[in-house]
């Protein structure tokens, strides 16, 4: 439910810049949030809500196996022998700059 800002202010920044800019404030949970001025810009706040309903790794199916991020392959049909390289911590790269800056 939207309702006007009156002289309401978010208490976070980006809440503030948004009411400022956009004249539109959604509260974390999107469901409520506040409105200032005769127009209300949509297109953040669209855009935002479309990037959360995409997939972050879209499947074909749920038992689909994918794409091989080497050479391409597709899984479901063939095997590709690639190795499997994963990093043990997502952090790996920035603990490898933290080493190159040590030296």
């Amino acid at each position: 439910m939207l309702e006007p800002a009156g002289d309401r202010v978010p208490a976070d920044p980006e809440g503030a810049a948004a009411l400022a800019h956009e004249g539109l404030y959604l509260a974390d949970e999107i469901e409520s949030g506040w409105f200032r001025g005769p127009e209300i810009h949509l297109d953040r706040f669209v855009g935002e809500i479309l990037a959360l309903a995409v997939p972050v790794q879209p499947l074909c199916r749920e038992d689909c196996r994918g794409l091989c991020p080497r050479c391409g392959i597709d899984r479901n049909v063939a095997s590709c022998g690639c190795a499997e390289e994963r990093p043990a911590s997502p952090f790996a790269v920035l603990a490898a700059l933290r080493d190159a800056d040590r030296k």
